[in-house]
């Protein structure tokens, strides 16, 4: 069955959608792991220059990773299911040192 995932802000209730991310929840968890980042890298991407941050699913809007920078960030499906990583793993899913 197929399953699209996103990066939602609990915080605010705001979601960055993409285009057709059939089971990437990996690829939402590794977004909100470097949300710091891709935020940081948000006037780098600005409309002033032609440069984009991009998956196979779509753009990735710094700007929005930049106005949610310290807020709740999970996964979520098309259905509203939300995934978490649990606190005790890390990247690339295996235990905390």
């Amino acid at each position: 069955m197929s399953c699209d995932w996103n990066v939602f802000c609990r915080t605010c209730n705001d979601e960055h959608g993409f285009c057709d991310a059939n089971h990437q929840v990996d690829l939402m968890f590794k977004l909100i792991d470097h949300a710091d980042a891709i935020a940081g890298m948000a006037r780098l991407l600005d409309d002033t220059w032609e440069i984009e941050l991009r998956t196979h699913y779509g753009r990735i809007d710094a700007e929005w990773f930049k106005k949610h920078l310290g807020h709740d960030l999970v996964a979520r499906s098309e259905y509203g299911d939300i995934r978490e990583r649990p606190e005790n793993l890390v990247e690339n899913y295996g235990p905390r040192a």
